[in-house]
């Protein structure tokens, strides 16, 4: 999906830009994310990372709770919490009409617990029947899983995908990576779409981050030597 690239601050800065472009696009407010997920510290999203049995409600509809002090419960409206299992997509077609996109991190916990291919092909084709734009949070599996991340891994194509710091060789950056055709309708508006900070333009992380992404792509025995590591 990278036609078009928004580089930020960071990782979490990623996934805000990614909820702020989902909106622009669609005119839609509320986001769904996975029970579990972690997709940065900001307000719009964390929500129900660690699970709370005495809080997170049923294994079909679960109860979003906020994760930190201070986020306002008028955001709980602005997302819809999914089950990692196959309620999830029930609850993406019920609420089609007011979702402005679904994020989900191929592989949860910190890169802990895949997610399976067919989970995520499935994901893939409720989305995309219901009109709701997908995003990967590739801010853990980016480059790491393969050289395109889960993408390649999965052969699975998002909307949006988002990238962390490996993209600078681990200095502060982030990106969102969106197909030509979201960000043509985005910028299109009256409004054009903001994208501020001081690491966005920064030399030394995109010259790292070059040298990085050179080398992965000079040497890829490297994602074969990780599996086995992963294996092992």
């Amino acid at each position: 999906c990278a036609e078009r690239v928004l580089v930020c601050n960071s990782g979490t800065e990623a996934t805000m830009q990614a909820a702020r472009v989902m909106r622009a696009y669609t005119g839609k407010t509320r986001i769904a994310k996975f029970e579990g997920a972690y997709h940065g510290w900001h307000d719009y999203a964390s929500w129900s990372v660690y699970i709370r049995p005495d809080e997170m409600g049923t294994a079909e509809r679960p109860n979003p709770t906020p994760e930190s002090a201070g986020i306002p419960e008028e955001i709980k409206d602005t997302i819809l919490m999914l089950p990692f299992n196959e309620s999830a997509f029930k609850l993406i077609e019920e609420h089609a009409s007011e979702l402005a996109g679904v994020m989900i991190e191929p592989v949860f916990g910190g890169g802990t617990i895949p997610v399976s291919k067919e989970f995520l092909q499935k994901l893939r084709e409720v989305t995309k029947r219901a009109g709701v734009p997908l995003m990967f949070d590739e801010v853990i599996t980016g480059f790491r899983l393969a050289l395109g991340g889960a993408q390649e891994y999965f052969g699975i194509k998002p909307d949006l995908a988002t990238y962390g710091k490996v993209i600078g060789g681990g200095l502060p950056i982030g990106a969102v990576a969106v197909s030509q055709e979201m960000m043509k309708t985005v910028l299109s508006g009256d409004l054009g779409l903001t994208i501020a900070g001081t690491f966005s333009g920064n030399p030394l992380t995109l010259a790292a981050g070059n040298a990085v992404l050179k080398y992965l792509k000079a040497n890829p025995q490297i994602y074969n030597d990780l599996a086995k590591k992963g294996d092992r």
